[in-house]
């Protein structure tokens, strides 16, 4: 075999590797959505904490493989968002907004809309007036850029990047709502309703705005989503100093089923375990408690 013949040899058995490792990424969904399935179901926090990082590595296996793939790559912001919000950001703040940042960029990367490349840049009417061209079938994109860059910007949310910016990630978050105000739970109406509640007014809150989207989000769900009481309680009542509301929001969360929202046993076990922090903490809240409303 001469040389040439040689190095030709390796460059085709590469690129066949190559091509193998894209196809079993390309033909993967199935089975990471049924992955997914059982990760939202888990009904252990610690499990669902512990077994994230792992399942986070092999969606970045898998996007590295196939960096193209437009359904993956969401996907994959999916899970990063995921872990990042419910499962991270109390704890490790710097780690969350890591995985935020990532998850942004591939979910506005699997939107696939070359007028967003320079996302930050643009103006937020400009935003609106994009993301309004895109309907059902980008949904998940829409959402979980939305989530995510909110998410990103809000643990700086005191940089003027952040104050600038964060319009835009709630265009993102209000256009789910429009399309669709029950995907994933309705959360894009508990995310609008928490980042509204925990913003001050200079910074674009709305204590209004906030109370209407969490009792949507509530609404849709029949209130079976737990995290909705649980953010009415943290961003509403407490910057109204409402005790009684307070109690009443968290007491429920904690008396209801674990098995409230079928499917989504995660979801109710985080939100419990928010609400007992909540209420062991609540003398940081709040200036006066009557007797009757401690815990």
């Amino acid at each position: 075999m001469t040389r040439c013949s040689f190095f030709l040899l390796v460059a085709c058995l590469a690129l066949s590797a190559c091509s193998l490792d894209r196809m079993v990424a390309d033909n993967s969904m199935g089975l990471l959505e049924k992955v997914q399935v059982e990760f939202i179901d888990e009904p252990s926090v610690r499990y669902a904490r512990e077994a994230g990082p792992g399942l986070l590595k092999l969606m970045d296996g898998l996007v590295r493989a196939s960096p193209s793939n437009r359904e993956l790559l969401v996907f994959a912001a999916s899970m990063d968002a995921q872990f990042a919000f419910g499962l991270i950001e109390d704890e490790d703040p710097v780690f969350a907004r890591s995985l935020y940042d990532k998850a942004w960029h591939r979910a506005l990367k699997g939107l696939g809309d070359s007028r967003l490349e320079d996302l930050l840049n643009l103006r937020v009417e400009n935003v609106v007036q994009i993301l309004s061209e895109h309907g059902e079938r980008d949904l998940a994109a829409i959402f979980w850029t939305g989530l995510s860059l909110a998410g990103w910007l809000n643990l700086d949310r005191g940089s003027m990047e952040s104050v600038a910016s964060f319009p835009i990630a709630l265009a993102f978050v209000e256009r789910a709502m429009e399309l669709d105000a029950t995907y994933f739970y309705g959360a894009a109406h508990l995310l609008h309703g928490r980042f509204q509640g925990e913003r001050s007014a200079e910074l674009g809150g709305n204590p209004t705005k906030a109370k209407a989207s969490l009792i949507e989000a509530l609404r849709v769900n029949d209130g079976r989503l737990l995290l909705a009481r649980v953010y009415m309680a943290r961003y509403f009542a407490v910057p109204k100093q409402d005790t009684k509301l307070f109690r009443a929001e968290l007491d429920a969360v904690l008396e209801a089923s674990d098995d409230i929202l079928p499917g989504a046993r995660l979801l109710t076990a985080i939100a419990k375990k928010k609400a007992e922090e909540l209420l062991l903490s609540m003398e940081d809240f709040f200036l006066e408690i009557p007797d009757e409303d401690r815990y």
